[in-house]
Order: structure tokens, then sequence, then C-alpha cells
């Protein structure tokens, strides 16, 4: 789906709650709206760098 960018009345639109976040935004020179979504976790028991714990399918 395009959207026509050139009328956005506001570059930036977010929504927040607690535990989540959406973004929309653009820029002059982007032909296209972009979205951001955020969403927390539980905390997790394991080093945010440890790639191999973060696949419980293993190693790809």
């Amino acid at each position: 789906m395009r959207v026509d960018v050139g009328r956005l009345i506001v570059p930036f639109l977010a929504y927040g709650d607690v535990g989540r976040m959406a973004a929309f935004y653009s820029a002059a020179h982007l032909d296209e709206a972009r979205a951001i979504f955020l969403f927390r976790s539980e905390e997790l028991d394991y080093h945010h760098r440890d790639i191999p714990r973060q696949n419980p399918r293993g190693p790809a």
C-alpha cells in the first residue's frame, strides 16, 4: 500500500501505552511512510548478546 506522504500534516505520529508503542514517520527525501512497532517482553534470563540462547530451535 502506498501513502501520499507529501500531504502529511505532521511528519511524525506516535502512540504509546504501557509496554508498547507504534510510530509512523516520513521525511521530505522519502517517497513512503515508515512504521515502527515496539513491545516490551518479559525479563530475559540470559544476556541479550547470547545468540544461541535466543533461538530455541538451535542454530540456523
